[in-house]
């Protein structure tokens, strides 16, 4: 658990302590930032291990912890002498179980600009202690989770980025969208703060989604602007059937007129078209409902053709 959210300032101090018990081993780090502000953070470890073992653990979450707020100044004090001085340089690692705790600490202790490592007495970590061991007493209750429900297991932004990768161009392959891909990864059993938008992140930075996105590929071209005088100036007219089956009125023919800017659509259905059906239409459909257009389109058929339409436009 992490608590705040620390400035970033040269000049951090890092306390960590181990704890193990007959009820389970936990681990404690508090960084103290330039102002004294603390952030601690702790958490139980699900497995079984040796004290120095611990106390590693401690140290390892604790730099661990100042990298991710790209901690470049540190100072780290414990009260595990074995710890302090071998980390030192002073002492040889010889345990076979503590040698690979020595190599990844060393491995991170390379992105700090300057990192030193001093011992404390144990009366002076007792806040780290006091993490530690509380967090060695905490229990999951399994009575309170339903059987389905997966542990998810909290990673860093380093094992974050590798299971993004893995899961997005690995052996899933799928290169699915940032939420379903967040989805997945919490399915496998992962977890982090972040999860959401560095899936979003890492999908708008892969190479093949940008070229096979679902994009229009279409090449630009200058728009083309309609022009219309006033509403509803310009009306196109025509036929459609006749239709069969015919309606129960004995209906065939639909006549049609659609306005060229907003494409709004007016339709009537007739047995016939004839000429005075269509003067009709235009009056009651159109003149009456939307004023006299410029321009009525037509196919020049003799029911659109004709001396009563020629009269109806004058």
């Amino acid at each position: 658990m992490l608590m705040g959210e620390p400035e970033q300032e040269k000049g951090w101090t890092m306390f960590f302590d181990g704890a193990s018990n007959t009820l389970g081993h936990g681990i404690g780090a508090v960084l103290i930032s330039p102002k004294e502000r603390c952030f601690p953070f702790t958490t139980r470890l699900g497995f079984n291990c040796t004290n120095n073992m611990v106390e590693y653990e401690a140290c390892a979450i604790g730099i661990a912890m100042a990298l991710e707020y790209q901690i470049k100044d540190l100072k780290v004090y414990g009260d595990s002498a074995l710890v302090i001085h071998k980390l030192r340089g002073e002492w040889e690692t010889r345990d076979a179980k503590l040698i690979p705790y020595y190599s990844y600490i060393k491995e991170l202790v390379e992105h700090f600009e300057k990192i030193t490592f001093h011992h404390t007495p144990q009366e002076e970590n007792q806040m780290v202690d006091a993490l530690a061991t509380l967090s060695s007493m905490f229990e999951v209750n399994r009575k309170a989770i339903h059987s389905d429900m997966t542990l998810l297991c909290c990673v860093y932004a380093k094992k974050a980025k590798e299971i993004l990768e893995e899961i997005h161009e690995g052996a899933f392959r799928a290169h699915a969208s940032g939420l379903l891909m967040a989805r997945k990864i919490l399915r496998s059993g992962y977890y982090w703060a972040k999860i959401e938008a560095d899936c979003c992140n890492h999908v708008k930075r892969c190479h093949k989604c940008r070229i096979y996105v679902d994009n229009i590929q279409v090449p630009l071209v200058p728009l083309n602007i309609l022009s219309a005088p006033w509403p509803f100036d310009m009306w196109g007219i025509d036929v459609i059937g006749p239709t069969e089956p015919k309606t129960s009125n004995g209906h065939c023919f639909i006549l049609v007129s659609t306005y060229y800017f907003t494409k709004w659509v007016e339709v009537a259905s007739y047995p016939s078209v004839t000429r005075k059906v269509v003067i009709k239409f235009i009056k009651n459909n159109i003149i009456c409902r939307y004023g006299i257009p410029s321009h009525i389109i037509t196919n020049n058929r003799t029911n659109f053709n004709n001396k009563m339409m020629t009269e109806l436009y004058e």
